[in-house]
């Protein structure tokens, strides 16, 4: 039962949506089945984990309808149709949220049925909330036209002479919203061919459309200018080009929803790279824009700090020596990280960088870690403790293992090969003996080499 999607769908929600749900299930005017009504309620009795091994389909049948025989068809059929339900629920909380898409339902049927006197006010007050938002992005400059082009689309049917009709407005508000899209779609383009090696790359519409906003009046507009600026540090990171767009950035950060400016601040973090030359300068601007994310609040998504953002803030953190920084931005989120594994897993890392290798090895033995990207860490961070307390046994055996883990396990290939490039070289540094000096020369300069290879830095 617990694979059924209704609830895969119910897991997901709080106990405040399971009630709503509940009303919206019970309610006539979405379901006049009260069998549909009556399984939900079983259902329920499991909430919110659904884990209990009583909680099967054929119980729920017998529950239903007590003696009759179980019939899979009948239930399945109920099954379905509360999925349904849930569905549309979900699409309907969502439109009870937006007002404005509703009050355009509203000048719709306002114009369709000729009541214009009902819909003046909704289309002031349309006006009204959206220029009173501090948010002005590409949905703002879409509200804009949608309402001015119901206000315009009136006015010409009445014949309204003495209103003008100004289509600049309703223009303009079309511009800004398909250059700022257009920007964004190109920015993710560039971004991912940056991520994905061995592509072919035509950067003709880039160039094209970064030389036509050049000089161009749109730029007076923030959401248009801090777009061409993050696709233009995209497609050509220099020195020039950061600075500008992060202090664009700075300006205008609050002008945006946040997932959009995490985003933003994405795009500087991945240019870091290209536009620093030092390891110290790049780490020392890693943690300037990390500081700052945190300050404002923008590491955090819905309340929480994903444990890739985590790991990556605590691993700048700790190659700058930061170690009280981080032991205690460490404790301070506590509350927010999103398990406890991630949260173990981090404190191993520090503790394994203040030298406690017994404490760290103690915390990472203790925790199971099923994100894979920790995993891959957790195994690492194992060998380099065994490496450094000198358990050569254990050392051997786990290198062989891990061997076996990566060729086994469906990995994405660059990381395949990090990790197969970090145990060749340590197998290797392994075996040599302290008087071969020309060896290990040689194979130092080969770990320099390849700055792909996985623990590259501690493996140096």
């Amino acid at each position: 039962m617990k694979d059924r999607k209704i609830i895969k769908i119910l897991t997901n929600f709080n106990l405040k949506e399971r009630k709503a749900f509940f009303r919206y299930v019970s309610s006539p005017y979405f379901n006049t089945n009260q069998k549909i009504t009556d399984l939900l309620s079983y259902i329920y009795r499991f909430s919110p984990d659904y884990e209990d091994k009583n909680f099967t389909i054929e119980k729920a049948f017998q529950q239903l309808f007590k003696k009759e025989p179980f019939n899979e068809r009948i239930i399945t059929r109920l099954i379905s149709k509360l999925f349904k339900l849930a569905e549309d629920f979900i699409c309907t909380s969502k439109n009870e949220k937006d007002s404005f898409t509703r009050n355009i339902y509203l000048l719709e049927y306002y114009y369709n049925n000729q009541m214009t006197a009902f819909f003046d006010p909704v289309h002031k007050k349309l006006n009204a909330d959206n220029e009173a938002s501090t948010i002005k992005d590409d949905n703002y400059y879409y509200k804009k036209y949608l309402t001015e082009f119901h206000y315009i689309r009136l006015i010409t049917r009445d014949d309204r002479r003495d209103t003008p009709i100004n289509l600049n407005k309703l223009i303009s508000a079309l511009d800004a919203q398909y250059w700022i899209r257009k920007l964004s779609l190109l920015s993710a383009k560039v971004n991912h061919q940056i991520l994905v090696k061995h592509q072919v790359i035509d950067n003709s519409e880039t160039e094209y459309v970064l030389q036509y906003l050049k000089n161009h009046d749109l730029q007076k507009i923030p959401a248009v200018q801090i777009s061409y600026c993050a696709l233009e540090l995209l497609n050509d990171p220099t020195v020039a080009s950061y600075p500008r767009f992060k202090e664009i950035l700075s300006e205008h950060h609050t002008s945006f929803p946040v997932v959009q400016v995490q985003n933003f601040y994405n795009i500087l973090i991945n240019s870091i790279p290209n536009c620093f030359s030092g390891v110290n300068e790049r780490l020392e601007e890693y943690f300037r824009i990390f500081s700052e994310q945190i300050d404002l609040g923008y590491i955090y998504s819905n309340g929480y700090i994903l444990p890739q953002a985590l790991k990556n803030v605590m691993t700048v953190a700790l190659r700058l020596k930061k170690y009280k920084w981080a032991a205690s931005f460490l404790e301070s989120n506590k509350e927010k990280i999103l398990s406890r594994e991630v949260y173990f897993w981090n404190l191993s890392a520090l503790l394994y960088e203040k030298g406690d290798y017994e404490k760290s090895l103690e915390l990472l033995m203790e925790t199971k870690y099923n994100d894979t990207f920790y995993l891959l860490s957790t195994k690492r961070l194992l060998i380099k403790i065994y490496y450094q307390l000198d358990y050569n046994e254990l050392l051997h055996s786990f290198i062989n293992t891990f061997r076996v883990f990566i060729s086994r396990k469906k990995l994405p290939e660059e990381k395949k090969e990090q990790n197969q490039l970090f145990l060749n070289f340590l197998s290797k540094l392994i075996k040599l003996q302290p008087h071969q000096q020309k060896e290990f020369k040689a194979l130092l300069l080969k770990i320099e080499a390849i700055p792909d290879v996985a623990e590259q830095k501690w493996l140096i």
